[in-house]
């Protein structure tokens, strides 16, 4: 992030995705504004995760790479997300007498169940069978679950969730 004897100030000051699904593509911009009382040149390493990259980097001058004291570069991060996992990646600007480093975050909401602890089936005699309603609400983010027995869980995870999200 950017600290008081920066050249340029980020406009965010990070790139967050947090509303996004597999394999869709998101975009976001931020503005590299020259604080400076000269004119600059910068250079924007590229990132290092795959599912993010610089799509565009637009000077204020289509004919040079000058930035005058008071103008912004514009550049244009794309999000294609492989996972729904958090990912974190930085936007890194060199530039005469410094380095900015700018955060990009790829975070969605925690799902949050809310459940009864306890999930009483009355008395069940052998061979017969009982029902009972569980209400289950979750109060988070998107999210895709399982009920299972504890002595199941263990093959659950190997065989059936193999190449789900």
């Amino acid at each position: 992030m950017a600290s008081n004897n920066q050249k340029f100030r980020p406009v965010p000051e990070q790139i967050i995705f947090n509303h996004f699904e597999l394999h869709r593509v998101y975009e976001s911009q931020i503005k590299l504004i020259n604080e400076s009382q000269h004119l600059q040149r910068i250079k924007i390493t590229p990132l290092s995760k795959k599912e993010f990259a610089l799509f565009n980097v637009e000077y204020p001058k289509s004919d040079s790479g000058d930035i005058a004291p008071g103008m912004a570069v514009t550049v244009t991060v794309r999000f294609r997300p492989s996972n729904l996992g958090d990912l974190e990646d930085e936007i890194i600007v060199i530039f005469n007498g410094g380095t900015l480093r700018i955060p990009i975050v790829a975070m969605r909401e925690r799902p949050s169940i809310q459940w009864m602890k306890v999930v009483d089936c009355g008395d069940c005699w052998v061979g017969n069978t009982t029902q009972q309603k569980i209400n289950i609400k979750n109060t988070g983010g998107d999210a895709q679950f399982y009920l299972v027995q504890a002595h199941n869980h263990g093959e659950l995870l190997s065989s059936q969730l193999d190449g789900f999200p």
